[in-house]
């Protein structure tokens, strides 16, 4: 698991570990080593370029990438007007 230079440290609430790569529109999306079934309710801590946020989601899909780890696109929900602020600022 390789993260770019603009990505954030995420730690899903069942204790795996990835980066988020991208947001963009209440859509997160992040690497990490399993898949999440579409629908699946997520729970995250993403730390790291400034962030420090714990969010809440809910997956709405997963697919397997070259190096064997997976991109999970997560819908944001509940977001405070200050998450979403620093989540934009991130992904701009």
């Amino acid at each position: 698991m390789e993260a770019s230079s603009k990505s954030v440290g995420v730690v899903f609430g069942d204790g795996e570990r990835g980066f988020a790569e991208s947001y963009k529109s209440g859509m997160l999306v992040a690497v990490g080593p399993r898949a999440y079934a579409p629908g699946q309710p997520l729970e995250m801590q993403l730390s790291g370029e400034g962030l420090e946020l714990q969010l809440q989601g809910k997956s709405v899909g997963s697919r397997r990438r070259e190096d064997g780890d997976f991109e999970v696109r997560i819908r944001v929900l509940n977001l405070r007007r200050e998450q979403r602020q620093a989540l934009e600022a991130w992904g701009a």
